[in-house]
């Protein structure tokens, strides 16, 4: 047999969860051909000796789905492993949307998950309406990685009702439509619905986004068209903030996943999601099937001269923030305006509890984002050592990384968070391994890690669980929970997508913010440690943490489309 290509001498971790075993891979037209000795040649092969080869992994949960119309390669997500990336969670699609209604879309992206206004009105050129229509545009652009849509209710709220979306519940007439408008998509190929009733999302201009206004009658119907259209997962709603009583919410939760007959996926990264562990495993064994999905990490917001820190709601800091770096830095320099900034700091409350605004500071809890699998070091740590105040430490920091320095702090409720919380939901069967969030959070968070961190922390260091207990979570949990067809596992004649990645260094890189948006602003980036090659289908994307160029990567489909 004559091979594309052929990776040789690796150790294959299947995605099964059996044991893993020494082997090579060969593949042939995208495909894997074979899973054994191999005594032929290819036009392309990689020596994996000393490394695992496993499926790609895939993250069911991020908001690519504006930037997939610049970034032909979803930000840091392949960086960590990832060959398919679940989009269009919390309500958050851009289609179906009519171009005149697109800032109605856009609202609710650049508040609820702080990707800025310039950035959409610079990069999504609009070719669509419908939400088959979005997908056929996505599928004339090179993409580096596999995408797999959800129809997200805000947007589709919108298309229907236009501005009355953020104000009023559905008429019958608007729930026909937004049915009709929703069998279509599953028809094109979408993967599922989400929704989201957290109080935090609002829009831009402080209104609770479209799919908040929804009742859970409307739910219901949308729910149960999802289902009558061959099913596919319900994402988002309630969890952490919902708008109802505990009780009441449940309830209605479990009466959607009934009535729809789909599996219902929440959130879990808090400790109180702890609690829903039980509710979750119940309602499954009573026909209403629910997970929750975790990241092997806390939530943690993200601090930086370069992206937002807590004092930009300061009047003293607004001006000087407004700055450029260059002149930024000339004025934390000078001993006498540097005092009088880090006064007002220091006494004056900053930070915002909601939106994309940085939090107030807790300097105890800002780690520095340096070496992310050693000690935890804070703001506070460095302030004591230097004899200095917090905030001073912070700006000497800023002024010796040219401002590349970064922090993480907990979000709010979720300062608590204990590894044995996170470890009793990662080992949960009601819970699924997700959550980069990649696409969202511009400036505010880093989880597209979520892999390494996985791998490098609780596999290696902590030895939490077995190498083929963590690949997998990454791969054939993930894929088999959103029903993506052909992925998640090593099988001959399964599409060759393919991580090789180094067991003794496998984890995440520090991160750093690249000016890539399309108006020429930040996003928080970060490369892996460890990951050798990122394979899709059958073409290397990633050889060593730096792009081929190559871009195999494609809008999938689901099941319900046919492919």
């Amino acid at each position: 047999m004559s091979y594309d290509v052929i990776i040789r001498n690796g150790t294959v971790v299947d995605g099964s969860g059996m044991p893993r075993f020494r082997a090579d891979v060969g593949v042939v037209n995208g495909k894997i051909a074979k899973i054994g000795k191999i005594r032929e040649s290819a036009a392309k092969e990689i020596d994996a000796d000393g490394h695992f080869v496993t499926p790609g992994f895939v993250d069911g949960h991020t908001h690519l789905d504006a930037q997939a119309c610049w970034d032909t390669m979803a930000g840091s997500d392949p960086w960590h492993g990832v060959t398919t990336a679940v989009m269009g969670n919390c309500s958050f699609s851009i289609a179906p949307c009519k171009e005149e209604d697109k800032d109605l879309v856009f609202r609710s992206l650049e508040r609820s998950e702080d990707v800025p206004r310039t950035a959409l009105m610079a990069g999504v050129k609009w070719q669509w309406e419908t939400f088959g229509q979005y997908m056929d545009a996505l599928d004339k652009r090179p993409l580096g990685i596999n995408l797999a849509p959800l129809v997200g209710h805000s947007a589709l709220r919108t298309y229907v009702m236009g501005a009355r979306a953020f104000e009023e519940e559905a008429s019958t007439d608007d729930l026909t439509a937004m049915c009709a408008e929703l069998k279509d998509a599953m028809e094109a190929g979408a993967f599922g619905f989400s929704s989201s009733r957290r109080t935090a999302h609002l829009t831009s201009d402080d209104r609770p986004i479209a799919s908040r206004q929804a009742s859970w009658e409307e739910l219901y119907a949308l729910g149960r068209t999802v289902g009558d259209s061959g099913g596919g997962v319900i994402q988002g709603l309630g969890g952490s903030k919902p708008q109802d009583d505990e009780a009441v919410e449940r309830a209605n939760l479990r009466k959607l996943a009934l009535e729809s007959g789909c599996l219902l996926l929440e959130s879990g990264i808090r400790n109180s999601d702890v609690d829903r562990l039980p509710y979750w495993a119940e309602s499954t064994e009573m026909g209403a099937r629910m997970m929750g999905f975790v990241r092997p990490k806390r939530f943690e917001l993200v601090i930086g001269f370069r992206v937002k820190l807590p004092f930009d709601t300061l009047e003293s800091w607004k001006p000087v923030r407004a700055l450029p770096i260059a002149e930024q830095q000339e004025i934390f320099r000078d001993p006498e305006r540097r005092a009088a900034l880090v006064h007002d700091a220091l006494t004056l409350p900053s930070g915002s509890m909601t939106g994309a605004e940085a939090r107030p500071p807790i300097y105890d809890r800002m780690y520095l984002m340096t070496d992310l699998l050693g000690d935890k070091v804070t703001v506070a740590d460095i302030a004591k050592q230097r004899g200095i105040s917090p905030v001073d430490a912070m700006v000497d920091l800023a002024l010796e990384t040219d401002f590349q320095q970064l922090y993480s702090q907990p979000d709010d409720d979720l300062t608590e968070l204990s590894d044995e919380a996170l470890l009793t939901m990662l080992r949960h069967p009601n819970t699924v391994m997700a959550g980069s969030d990649v696409g969202a959070h511009t400036t505010q968070c880093l989880d597209a890690d979520f892999p390494t961190t996985l791998l490098g922390r609780w596999v290696r260091q902590r030895e939490a669980f077995s190498w083929e207990e963590a690949v997998r979570m990454l791969t054939f949990e993930p894929a088999s929970v959103w029903n993506i067809p052909d992925r998640g596992l090593l099988r001959e004649g399964a599409i060759a997508d393919i991580v090789i990645f180094d067991p003794a260094t496998v984890g995440p890189g520090t991160p750093f913010v690249d000016n890539c948006l399309p108006d020429g602003g930040g996003q928080i980036r970060a490369r892996a440690n460890g990951i050798h090659s990122v394979i899709v289908a059958g073409v290397e994307v990633l050889s060593d943490n730096e792009q081929t160029g190559a871009m195999p990567g494609k809008i999938l489909r689901s099941n319900t489309a046919g492919g």
